[in-house]
């Protein structure tokens, strides 16, 4: 039998730091072969990492070797792996030599570590379920790419990125941009694709230097009007989408050079579309364009672009020849038709004017014959009617004779009559003066009553009613609604009316509110202002209507701080005197409206229009002794008040309005 041999301790020995040997040369060739790759892809996938290096250590000091080696870095993160070697990998950031970050899987937010990487210029986000981009990337002074990489949603803040040129976004399920993306004022390229958007955020018109726009994922159904905005922009692309009509605002594009319009729904182009001269490309494959109708001006666009490469715009060219050529002959057998019908009607009223000339000669030819038969019964007639003339004239000799006696004997009866009627008429023509007398002297205090009537009516109707309103009430009748392009509304409503309303009977209540009107109408008329109504404790006044002027918001200001001082100096004799008193709380917006009198019977005259809306929404929305403006009536009358701005303040039903306080007038 064969004897077992002994193994000596240093055989183990040699063993051992042969396989430990074996083991690191594994190790060192596992990470020179990632290296090697590192080297070659230029970019770093950190699951990789993992796998091979599962040492945090290791990690680190590979990305670091590879920083060194390379100058730059562009690294890949999985959300599942950050935590794990996130320690070790900080000391890695602090060299600041990443220029490409990749982030992918379900990161919240971004890292904190990104905040370091003052190189970046790249970000790549995909699968995220990032809301917001926080606002510390705006320290990161290198960043101009943004690629969010099958996003489910749109994270809010972009705009932080304040150097961002190049912005892509793949979304396969997001429906609408965040409003934001308008704020990126350097942005130079949009890239967006497979998203399921059927309209284009008007924010996008915001973005005075984007020179590229490509859109695309077959929902787009509409532009916005605001897209003309973009008067930088130098390449659209829209292809594979659902768009049905071009907003005419494409014209606006004067530094459009590419047009992609490949496969939408188009069946007409706006005539605007001529006016982008600088056009150099446009791309109108897969659009029917039934509904298109092609003018001159049009067919020479098409062919300043056509070159004889673009199919879609050499068959449109095509089919506007053809309709030329097909309305130029049309034109020609219409004309030659119409001076066939012309040389027929000539020929037809030549033949009716000969006729009509033989007629007339024979007419006047049997005139002639009958003239000369008049003639001569003429002359039989008038030898006949001078000898009765001369018969007649011996009897109204003798008749005239026994006339003139007869009438010698009527004269001297009638002059008889005459004075017995003269006595008479004397008579009542005394009685009928003293009546007529009596009948004027009542019609003229008639008269005198109904003059002070119609004064007293006239006066009335000028309380009511401005006094332009009612002259042209008096001569039409009726007065018409005009429209006025700027006009300032007033509100005044009197606070603490409630408190005293309980406090003083209703006569001392109306006494009250009567003398605070009264002052605020002469203050009103002083300062060039139309009362229009007080409704309750609210008063209500414009200026500008209805003789339009330009100094209408300066007037009613200045009204508004008089009507303050005027309570001011009510409370404090009512302090003194140990009263209640009330405060006054004013609101003024200055633009258009539309004002007129309303009602047939009882007459208003009266003010409609948002900017009435807005005047009693300052007055809600200020504060007791105090006059509040809208931001229209304050850049009108800045340099002539001293006002203190209040940010913006919510306006029922209106929004958010910038609102100021008017403190006093400034000293010239």
């Amino acid at each position: 039998m064969f004897r077992e041999k002994k193994q000596t301790p240093l055989f183990y020995f040699l063993c051992l730091f042969f396989a430990t040997l074996s083991l690191g040369r594994q190790e060192a060739r596992a990470q020179e072969e990632i290296l090697e790759k590192v080297r070659e892809d230029r970019f770093l996938y950190c699951d990789d990492l993992v796998e091979t290096c599962p040492n945090p250590a290791d990690i680190a000091n590979l990305l670091v070797t590879y920083e060194i080696y390379s100058g730059e870095s562009k690294t890949y993160i999985s959300a599942g792996y950050y935590d794990f070697f996130k320690s070790r990998l900080a000391e890695t950031w602090k060299l600041g030599l990443i220029q490409n970050l990749w982030l992918d899987g379900n990161f919240k937010t971004l890292p904190a570590e990104v905040a370091k990487l003052t190189k970046l210029q790249t970000l790549v986000i995909e699968f995220d379920s990032i809301a917001e981009i926080p606002a510390f990337v705006q320290n990161l002074p290198a960043v101009e790419s943004l690629l969010l990489e099958n996003t489910r949603l749109l994270p809010i803040g972009i705009s932080n990125f304040k150097k961002l040129k190049y912005l892509k976004i793949r979304a396969p399920k997001v429906i609408q941009l965040s409003k934001d993306i308008g704020d990126i004022k350097t942005l130079q390229t949009l890239v967006v694709l497979e998203n399921k958007m059927p309209e284009m955020h008007p924010a996008v018109g915001k973005l005075q230097n984007l020179e590229e726009l490509y859109w695309t994922g077959g929902q787009l159904t509409t532009l916005p009007a605001s897209i003309g905005g973009l008067k930088n922009l130098r390449e659209l692309h829209l292809p594979t989408n659902q768009i049905s009509n071009l907003p005419p605002e494409i014209g606006d594009l004067q530094s459009l050079e590419v047009l992609n319009l490949y496969a939408n729904r188009l069946r007409s182009l706006p005539a605007q579309i001529i006016k982008l001269t600088n056009l150099k490309k446009l791309d109108l494959k897969g659009n029917t364009f039934d509904d298109l109708e092609i003018t001159p001006e049009l067919y020479a666009f098409f062919l300043r672009l056509n070159n004889g490469n673009n199919e879609v715009i050499g068959f449109l060219m095509d089919k506007f020849r053809m309709q030329e050529q097909i309305t130029k002959e049309k034109i020609e057998k219409e004309g030659a038709l119409q001076q066939a019908r012309a040389n027929e009607a000539e020929a037809k009223r030549q033949a009716e004017e000969a006729r009509a000339n033989k007629a007339e000669a024979l007419q006047i030819s049997e005139q002639l014959k009958g003239q000369k038969l008049e003639r001569i019964a003429l002359l039989e007639k008038q030898k006949a009617n001078i000898a009765e003339t001369k018969s007649l004239q011996a009897e109204n000799d003798k008749k005239n004779a026994l006339i003139a006696a007869k009438q010698s004997e009527l004269e001297t009866e009638q002059a008889k009559r005459n004075l017995y009627f003269l006595v008479i008429g004397v008579f009542f023509l005394v009685i009928l003066g003293a009546i007529i007398l009596i009948n004027l002297r009542k019609q003229r205090r008639l008269n005198q009553a109904l003059e002070i009537q119609k004064r007293k009516a006239d006066q009335l109707l000028l309380s009511i009613l401005p006094e332009e309103i009612a002259h042209e009430l008096k001569e039409k009748g009726f007065t018409e609604v005009k429209y006025f392009e700027s006009a300032s509304v007033l509100f005044a409503d009197v606070q603490g009316f409630s408190r005293l309303a309980k406090e003083l009977s209703p006569q001392d209540l109306i006494k009250e509110l009567d003398l605070c009107f009264s002052a605020f109408d002469e203050i009103a008329e002083k300062n060039n202002l139309e009362r229009i109504k007080t409704i309750g404790d609210n008063y209500m006044c414009a200026g500008g209507v209805p003789k339009t002027n330009q100094t209408h918001p300066h007037d009613i200001t200045r009204a508004a701080i008089e009507m303050q001082r005027w309570m001011a100096a009510q409370e404090a004799c009512r302090l003194e005197e140990g009263k209640s008193y009330w405060k006054i709380r004013i609101g003024i917006h200055t633009g258009e409206l539309v004002a007129g009198v309303i009602g047939k019977t009882k007459f208003a005259y009266d003010l409609w229009g948002d900017t009435v809306n807005t005047a009693s929404r300052m007055e809600s929305a200020g504060e007791s002794s105090k006059v509040n403006i809208s931001e229209s009536t304050y850049l009108l009358i800045k340099d002539q008040f001293v006002c203190t701005p209040r940010g913006e303040v919510e306006a029922k039903n209106i929004g958010l309005i910038k609102a100021y306080f008017v403190e006093g007038i400034k000293k010239m």
